[in-house]
């Protein structure tokens, strides 16, 4: 199959490589180990870029049978959509999931609102939309402050005080320009459950449990680690018990959420581990050492078959059956 593989990088919107400010973008190694993955699967691919480049792609006929997508996009509630909009407005199969599961997984506030909603447990939080909320907001430190509609942990800060609370929340509005989000800090282990889909059943494939390489628990997981400083990662260190709480929660919401092919969900556990969900990423990284194929690597399978399975989930979904 001809494969088209959308991306976009910090220089794209202006950004040096080493600006955290926005760190959500593909890197080169992780383009070609995509794309070296796809072509050891039969397929070819073509490097298109971004949506403006898509866009041009668009013009001509039949330039690639279905899409896979890393694009973030920039400074948008939508930008997480940009690809999957345009494709669907194109009668384009695209592997992943549509742009509104999209849309509604980028508002951590709304996927906690549907997390609550389900019984899946998630830690409180509060909204700020405004240096004005802080003035008369009641919380329990530590918390966790963050942009609410950033990934790749961008803004995120352990809080202590209201203090804290008042100085990182001006540089994130400052930075952002848009609602904040205050949850409470959980202080256990992180463990990530990525989930492909083989003939339309969601699976859970395997879990990552990060942490330092001094084997201690991250007190959080900012961008500085996930960019510069590293981790470890590791089977998760948990019972069977939480395996299976975890496994549940993970596609309860994968499901509710409508997500397609793939996706990662984030959880921190508790000192008991008791799992709290953080996010649902549905445009997980899809690097080599990025949780999501990690949790293939430390299972013993390879990244040719977690790719079969979302392309042939794709073709299932869009009736192109191609040839395995």
């Amino acid at each position: 199959m001809k494969i088209g593989f959308c991306f976009d990088c910090k220089e794209d919107y202006g950004y040096s490589s080493n600006d955290l400010s926005f760190c959500d973008f593909i890197s080169p190694t992780a383009i070609t180990f995509v794309k070296e993955v796809l072509e050891r699967c039969g397929h070819e691919v073509i490097l298109i870029g971004n949506y403006r480049k898509l866009l041009e792609y668009i013009r001509l006929e039949n330039a690639f049978d279905l899409i896979i997508t890393a694009a973030e996009g920039i400074q948008s509630r939508n930008r997480e959509s940009w690809i999957a909009s345009i494709c669907e407005l194109h009668n384009l199969p695209c592997a992943g999931s549509d742009a509104y599961t999209l849309i509604v997984t980028l508002d951590k506030i709304l996927t906690k609102l549907i997390s609550n909603y389900l019984h899946v447990p998630t830690p409180d939080f509060v909204e700020i939309t405004c240096l004005n909320d802080i003035d008369s907001l009641s919380f329990h430190y530590p918390a966790i402050l963050k942009p609410n509609y950033e990934g790749s942990s961008m803004g995120v800060k352990l809080i202590n005080c209201k203090e804290d609370l008042l100085n990182h929340a001006k540089l994130l509005f400052e930075k952002y320009s848009d609602k904040l989000i205050l949850e409470q800090y959980v202080s256990g282990k992180e463990i990530t459950v990525s989930i492909v889909e083989k003939q339309g059943k969601p699976y859970v494939f395997g879990m990552v449990e990060s942490l330092q390489f001094n084997d201690e628990i991250m007190p959080i997981y900012s961008s500085e680690i996930k960019r510069i400083y590293g981790c470890k990662k590791i089977i998760p260190r948990i019972s069977e018990e939480t395996t299976i709480l975890l496994k549940n929660y993970a596609l309860k919401m994968y499901s509710y959420l409508r997500c397609h092919d793939y996706c990662r969900i984030d959880f921190r556990l508790d000192k008991d581990d008791k799992p709290y969900l953080l996010e649902v990423t549905p445009l997980p990284a899809l690097s080599e050492t990025a949780s999501f194929m990690m949790a293939a690597k430390l299972n013993n399978i390879s990244p040719e078959d977690i790719f079969n399975d979302i392309v042939n989930n794709v073709c299932n979904r869009h009736k192109l059956f191609p040839k395995t």
